[in-house]
């Protein structure tokens, strides 16, 4: 793991961008929608953020995740829509007013673009650090290294840790960071949560691993909107 910023990197984030965009060329775009029908969603040519905020909870599967992992009629107690993204990594329960849902959408010919995707969303999570400093988490860092996970992590996004996701100074997850790639377009898909559950991420699983979930999470206890205008102000200050 780094910190958000340092040496080398930090030369780059001085340079002038390639290909003419500027880093304050960020639009942000507020949608209401529920979460099956915004993961479906197109993508747009250019830069765009998305703040999503989502009336109805819903448990969102990853693309390699089968509905099997979860127990339908629990799902089906609670009210959840169950969804799969596109994007990759586990299980996320999304409840309206208990997280922060933003995607940041960028083109091949962005400054930001990497091939490599192991890293090419590094500069995201150096965006993101800066932006929960400022909502009062100290010493948040960019896990670099490969994918970190166990049993729990390979059903739950938030129990385990990718590369570009953000993590406090204790290691718990901060910032969840899922990506899909469509031609010539990447969609970063960002959580960050308020209030986080392992006993109701656990209830809705069919078959919850053995085991605790422990202290994984670290939540964020501002208002959307104030995680929205953080994320948004650190995207045009790289």
């Amino acid at each position: 793991m780094g910190g958000c910023v340092g040496g080398a990197r930090a030369r780059r984030l001085e340079a002038v961008p390639r290909g003419g965009l500027l880093n304050t060329d960020w639009s942000l775009e507020r949608v209401t929608a529920s979460a099956g029908e915004f993961h479906g969603r197109e993508l747009p040519a250019g830069r765009t953020v998305w703040s999503v905020d989502v009336p109805a909870a819903a448990a969102v599967l990853g693309s390699r995740q089968d509905a099997s992992l979860l127990d339908a009629d629990e799902c089906a107690r609670q009210g959840l829509e169950v969804v799969r993204r596109r994007s990759g990594g586990g299980l996320v329960l999304l409840r309206p007013g208990e997280h922060a849902w933003i995607d940041v959408v960028i083109g091949r010919d962005d400054p930001w673009w990497s091939d490599d995707v192991s890293s090419s969303s590094w500069w995201l999570g150096e965006a993101w650090c800066r932006a929960v400093a400022s909502l009062g988490v100290d010493g948040a860092s960019v896990h670099r290294g490969r994918l970190e996970s166990d049993e729990w992590g390979r059903q739950v996004c938030f129990a385990a840790i990718g590369p570009g996701e953000v993590v406090d100074a204790a290691g718990a997850k901060v910032v969840g960071i899922s990506q899909r790639r469509a031609g010539g377009t990447a969609r970063f898909q960002c959580t960050v949560f308020r209030h986080w559950s392992a006993t109701d991420h656990a209830a809705i699983l069919a078959a919850p691993p053995a085991g605790s979930l422990g202290a994984r999470v670290r939540c964020v206890d501002r208002a959307p909107g104030d995680i929205v205008d953080a994320v948004l102000g650190a995207l045009r200050s790289l």
